[in-house]
Protein backbone atom coordinates (compact mmCIF):
# COMPACT_ATOMS: atom_id res chain seq x y z
CA UNK A 1 0.00 0.00 0.00
CA UNK A 2 2.72 2.62 0.99
CA UNK A 3 4.50 2.06 -2.23
CA UNK A 4 1.14 2.49 -4.35
CA UNK A 5 0.78 5.89 -2.25
CA UNK A 6 4.21 7.06 -3.39
CA UNK A 7 3.98 5.86 -7.12
CA UNK A 8 0.59 8.27 -7.32
CA UNK A 9 2.36 10.54 -5.21
CA UNK A 10 4.81 11.29 -7.90
CA UNK A 11 2.68 10.89 -10.64
CA UNK A 12 0.52 13.51 -9.04
CA UNK A 13 3.83 15.68 -8.70
CA UNK A 14 3.99 15.28 -12.20
CA UNK A 15 0.57 16.94 -12.67
CA UNK A 16 1.27 19.44 -10.20
CA UNK A 17 4.78 20.68 -11.69
CA UNK A 18 3.05 20.59 -15.38
CA UNK A 19 -0.15 22.75 -14.07
CA UNK A 20 2.02 25.89 -11.88
CA UNK A 21 4.74 25.65 -13.75
CA UNK A 22 4.89 24.67 -17.50
CA UNK A 23 3.97 28.38 -18.45
CA UNK A 24 5.55 30.50 -16.09
CA UNK A 25 7.95 32.32 -18.61
CA UNK A 26 5.00 32.95 -21.37
CA UNK A 27 4.32 36.26 -21.89
CA UNK A 28 0.88 36.49 -22.00
CA UNK A 29 -1.99 34.61 -19.93
CA UNK A 30 -2.77 32.80 -23.48
CA UNK A 31 0.75 31.25 -23.57
CA UNK A 32 0.46 30.44 -20.56
CA UNK A 33 -2.66 28.20 -20.28
CA UNK A 34 -1.58 26.76 -23.41
CA UNK A 35 1.73 25.74 -22.44
CA UNK A 36 0.46 24.58 -19.39
CA UNK A 37 -2.38 22.45 -21.64
CA UNK A 38 0.37 20.97 -23.32
CA UNK A 39 2.30 20.21 -20.79
CA UNK A 40 -0.76 18.08 -19.01
CA UNK A 41 -1.36 16.45 -22.47
CA UNK A 42 2.10 15.04 -22.62
CA UNK A 43 1.17 13.48 -19.39
CA UNK A 44 -2.12 12.22 -20.32
CA UNK A 45 -0.68 10.78 -22.99
CA UNK A 46 1.96 9.07 -21.01
CA UNK A 47 -1.27 7.44 -19.22
CA UNK A 48 -0.41 8.67 -16.19
CA UNK A 49 -3.30 8.55 -13.55
CA UNK A 50 -5.16 11.38 -13.72
CA UNK A 51 -6.65 10.90 -10.12
CA UNK A 52 -3.44 10.60 -8.17
CA UNK A 53 -3.61 11.82 -5.23
CA UNK A 54 -1.07 13.68 -3.36
CA UNK A 55 0.47 11.76 -0.53
CA UNK A 56 0.46 14.67 2.05
CA UNK A 57 -2.92 16.02 1.82
CA UNK A 58 -5.04 13.92 -1.02
CA UNK A 59 -5.38 16.72 -3.59
CA UNK A 60 -5.66 15.49 -7.16
CA UNK A 61 -4.54 16.78 -10.56
CA UNK A 62 -8.44 18.51 -11.22
CA UNK A 63 -7.98 20.47 -7.83
CA UNK A 64 -4.47 21.82 -8.69
CA UNK A 65 -5.89 23.16 -12.08
CA UNK A 66 -9.08 24.77 -10.11
CA UNK A 67 -6.80 25.96 -7.85
CA UNK A 68 -4.71 27.19 -10.55
CA UNK A 69 -7.42 28.38 -12.11
CA UNK A 70 -5.88 26.31 -15.57
CA UNK A 71 -9.06 26.04 -17.66
CA UNK A 72 -7.54 24.35 -20.28
CA UNK A 73 -5.91 21.77 -18.23
CA UNK A 74 -9.28 21.40 -16.25
CA UNK A 75 -10.55 20.71 -19.42
CA UNK A 76 -8.54 17.97 -20.44
CA UNK A 77 -8.23 16.47 -17.00
CA UNK A 78 -11.45 15.71 -17.32
CA UNK A 79 -12.23 14.62 -20.69
CA UNK A 80 -9.28 11.95 -19.38
CA UNK A 81 -11.45 11.10 -17.12
CA UNK A 82 -10.74 12.95 -13.50
CA UNK A 83 -12.69 12.64 -10.68
CA UNK A 84 -15.11 16.01 -10.74
CA UNK A 85 -16.61 14.44 -7.43
CA UNK A 86 -12.71 14.28 -5.59
CA UNK A 87 -12.62 16.01 -2.48
CA UNK A 88 -10.08 19.19 -1.52
CA UNK A 89 -8.17 19.24 1.42
CA UNK A 90 -9.29 15.83 2.62
CA UNK A 91 -8.55 14.51 5.48
CA UNK A 92 -6.54 10.73 5.75
CA UNK A 93 -9.81 9.14 5.62
CA UNK A 94 -10.00 10.47 1.64
CA UNK A 95 -13.75 11.21 2.58
CA UNK A 96 -13.85 14.46 4.74
CA UNK A 97 -13.13 17.34 2.98
CA UNK A 98 -14.96 19.76 0.77
CA UNK A 99 -15.94 19.62 -2.94
CA UNK A 100 -14.45 21.42 -5.79
CA UNK A 101 -17.59 23.01 -6.44
CA UNK A 102 -17.63 24.59 -2.62
CA UNK A 103 -13.67 26.02 -3.41
CA UNK A 104 -15.31 27.27 -6.60
CA UNK A 105 -17.96 29.05 -5.08
CA UNK A 106 -15.22 30.39 -2.64
CA UNK A 107 -13.25 31.66 -5.31
CA UNK A 108 -16.35 32.70 -7.40
CA UNK A 109 -17.35 34.80 -3.58
CA UNK A 110 -13.52 36.40 -3.92
CA UNK A 111 -13.10 37.38 -7.45
CA UNK A 112 -16.69 38.59 -8.48
CA UNK A 113 -18.05 41.74 -7.74
CA UNK A 114 -17.47 45.83 -8.73
CA UNK A 115 -14.00 47.42 -9.79
CA UNK A 116 -12.10 48.44 -6.40
CA UNK A 117 -11.68 51.78 -5.72
CA UNK A 118 -7.72 51.32 -6.26
CA UNK A 119 -7.64 48.31 -8.84
CA UNK A 120 -6.30 49.20 -12.63
CA UNK A 121 -8.45 48.55 -15.11
CA UNK A 122 -6.17 45.92 -16.07
CA UNK A 123 -6.05 43.63 -12.78
CA UNK A 124 -10.09 44.33 -13.00
CA UNK A 125 -9.88 42.90 -16.68
CA UNK A 126 -7.67 39.95 -15.09
CA UNK A 127 -10.33 39.51 -12.02
CA UNK A 128 -12.96 39.46 -14.74
CA UNK A 129 -11.32 36.61 -16.67
CA UNK A 130 -10.51 34.23 -13.77
CA UNK A 131 -14.64 34.74 -12.33
CA UNK A 132 -15.43 33.13 -16.24
CA UNK A 133 -13.11 30.52 -16.17
CA UNK A 134 -14.30 29.23 -12.99
CA UNK A 135 -17.91 29.72 -14.04
CA UNK A 136 -16.86 27.37 -16.67
CA UNK A 137 -15.59 24.99 -14.45
CA UNK A 138 -18.44 25.49 -11.95
CA UNK A 139 -20.31 24.63 -14.99
CA UNK A 140 -18.66 21.16 -16.11
CA UNK A 141 -19.13 20.18 -12.20
CA UNK A 142 -23.05 20.53 -12.22
CA UNK A 143 -23.88 19.35 -15.37
CA UNK A 144 -21.61 16.17 -13.77
CA UNK A 145 -23.55 16.07 -10.83
CA UNK A 146 -27.17 16.35 -13.02
CA UNK A 147 -26.08 13.25 -15.10
CA UNK A 148 -27.65 10.67 -12.67
CA UNK A 149 -30.89 12.89 -12.33
CA UNK A 150 -31.08 13.21 -16.39
CA UNK A 151 -30.15 9.38 -17.18
CA UNK A 152 -33.35 8.62 -14.22
CA UNK A 153 -35.56 10.91 -15.86
CA UNK A 154 -34.77 9.26 -19.05
CA UNK A 155 -35.53 5.53 -17.96
CA UNK A 156 -38.65 7.19 -16.26
CA UNK A 157 -39.68 8.59 -20.07
CA UNK A 158 -39.67 11.98 -18.70
CA UNK A 159 -39.01 14.68 -20.52
CA UNK A 160 -37.44 18.10 -19.48
CA UNK A 161 -36.20 20.37 -22.20
CA UNK A 162 -32.51 20.89 -21.48
CA UNK A 163 -32.64 18.37 -18.45
CA UNK A 164 -30.37 18.78 -16.27
CA UNK A 165 -31.26 19.67 -12.50
CA UNK A 166 -30.29 23.43 -12.89
CA UNK A 167 -32.46 24.02 -15.19
CA UNK A 168 -35.43 22.91 -14.04
CA UNK A 169 -36.55 26.06 -11.80
CA UNK A 170 -35.85 27.96 -14.55
CA UNK A 171 -37.75 25.39 -17.17
CA UNK A 172 -40.46 26.25 -14.56
CA UNK A 173 -40.27 29.68 -14.35
CA UNK A 174 -40.34 30.25 -18.08
CA UNK A 175 -43.56 28.32 -18.30
CA UNK A 176 -44.90 30.66 -16.08
CA UNK A 177 -43.39 33.94 -17.57
CA UNK A 178 -44.83 32.12 -21.30
CA UNK A 179 -48.26 31.47 -19.26
CA UNK A 180 -48.58 35.44 -18.73
CA UNK A 181 -46.84 36.38 -21.99
CA UNK A 182 -50.20 34.56 -23.37
CA UNK A 183 -52.37 36.02 -21.42
CA UNK A 184 -51.06 39.36 -22.11
CA UNK A 185 -51.17 39.13 -25.91
CA UNK A 186 -54.80 37.84 -25.82
CA UNK A 187 -55.58 40.79 -23.61
CA UNK A 188 -54.29 42.90 -26.44
CA UNK A 189 -56.47 40.76 -29.34
CA UNK A 190 -59.66 41.30 -27.22
CA UNK A 191 -58.70 45.04 -26.73
CA UNK A 192 -58.04 45.61 -30.45
CA UNK A 193 -61.06 43.54 -31.76
CA UNK A 194 -63.70 45.75 -29.22
CA UNK A 195 -62.28 48.84 -30.46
Amino acid sequence: MAGNRDEEDKVHTQFETAIVFAGQNQPTREARETATANAVKKLIDQGLNVNARRKRDGLTPLARAVFSHQLKAFQMLVAAGADMNAKVDPASDGQSGYSLHDFIRRELYEYEGPKYEDETEEDYKYRKAEVGRLKVMEGMILKEKARPLDEALVQKGINIPEGPMQNIASFLEGGRKSRARRSRKTKRRQTRRRR
